[in-house]
């Protein structure tokens, strides 16, 4: 006799348990998406819903005239966004320092990355700017990472001398690999207590790092994005007071910019973020695959909000 195959219902009770069940295993189990299961299973398995309901159960249950996909899918959504919910919501206690003092915000050193390709003059001034605007003993480095520009910029304006001067390290791609790639070979590199990410053509305000200390120094999973105003490159000087920080995620996947009176940022739009090294590296940095430009922002928000971390934006900064 051929093996009898197994009841569609067990099939939809198995998948029924799917959420609660890989919850567990990952380490972040909640009773909501267990309480749902449950509710949820004895109007699968025929037997037991014709106990409870007799031969009137379609009619009591409007549920069950829909397709058991379209029932798990929606049990799907619902465990799901429970876990969002409280993984967003929950206390951090490892993360979070509070009681932080003043002289442990000041052992905090920063490193520096910017990635070039092909920035000539704007990359030395974007140096210049940089070491110019911290205090000493803040910087840690400056790391420069030359992609692919020929000649390099070793060979052209970060000679020898100007990287002495100025704290610089050089990573040198002989070929280009993108923006993201370049991003993350920075940050990999990066030896301080906290990475800053800038274009190749800031010119960073004077005090720029005090709330990128402060605010990292509070929660080291946190982000933090400073205010992104105009540069005059004739003059390397700040143009206009103006700027933006905060972007939301449209359902096309883009991102847009906007205003709100709230600290927080949903989304980054990219070049400029400080970041710890610890959640740099506990978050995975970039994305391997992500090497050109664009899409790295989405990523690196939907992940840090969804694994316990948070955005804030530096209105001072």
């Amino acid at each position: 006799m051929p093996p009898k195959s197994l009841p569609k219902y067990t099939i939809r009770v198995g998948l029924i348990w799917l959420v609660p069940v890989g919850t567990l295993v990952l380490g972040c189990f909640h009773w909501t998406p267990l309480l749902l299961a449950l509710l949820l299973t004895p109007l699968e398995v025929p037997k037991v819903r014709s106990r409870l309901f007799g031969g009137r159960a379609k009619k009591l249950l409007p549920c069950l005239k829909v397709p058991a996909l379209l029932r798990l899918s929606l049990l799907w959504v619902l465990q799901v966004w429970f876990i969002i919910l409280w993984r967003a919501n929950a206390p951090n206690s490892d993360a979070q320092s509070p009681e932080a003092s003043s002289e442990d915000l000041e052992a905090l050193r920063i490193s520096v990355v910017l990635p070039c390709a092909g920035e000539g003059l704007y990359a030395l001034n974007t140096v210049r700017a940089v070491y110019e605007s911290l205090p000493p003993g803040v910087l840690h480095e400056i790391i420069v990472v030359d992609d692919g520009t020929e000649p390099p910029l070793s060979q052209s304006f970060l000679t020898p001398d100007v990287l002495e001067k100025f704290q610089v390290t050089i990573l040198r791609h002989a070929e280009t690999v993108g923006l993201i790639g370049a991003k993350k070979g920075g940050g990999d590199a990066a030896t301080g207590d906290i990475i800053v990410f800038f274009d190749c053509h800031v010119a960073p305000q004077p005090g720029w790092h005090e709330s990128f200390v402060r605010l990292i120094g509070e929660n080291y999973r946190r982000i933090v994005t400073p205010v992104i105003t105009d540069l005059d490159v004739g003059t390397w000087q700040q143009r206009g007071t103006g700027g933006q920080a905060k972007c939301y995620l449209t359902w096309d996947a883009d991102f847009k910019w906007f205003e709100s009176e709230d600290p927080y940022v949903p989304i980054l739009s990219g070049g400029l973020l400080g970041i710890s090294k610890r959640w740099w590296n506990e978050t995975g940095g970039y994305d391997v695959q992500m090497v050109g430009w664009g899409g790295e922002n989405l990523d690196q928000s939907l992940r840090s909000w969804l694994c316990g971390g948070e955005i804030m934006m530096a209105k001072d900064s």
